[in-house]
């Protein structure tokens, strides 16, 4: 694996799990009707 490649996708996992911790934080519902 290219060492980026494995940084990124790193990278990438962090950013969803924290947008899935705000989601829940601020709840789905807030979120839809927000859009």
């Amino acid at each position: 694996m290219d060492p980026l490649l494995l940084q990124q996708l790193s990278w990438l996992s962090l950013m969803q799990s924290s947008m899935n911790t705000i989601i829940n934080t601020i709840g789905p519902e807030r979120i839809l009707s927000a859009t």
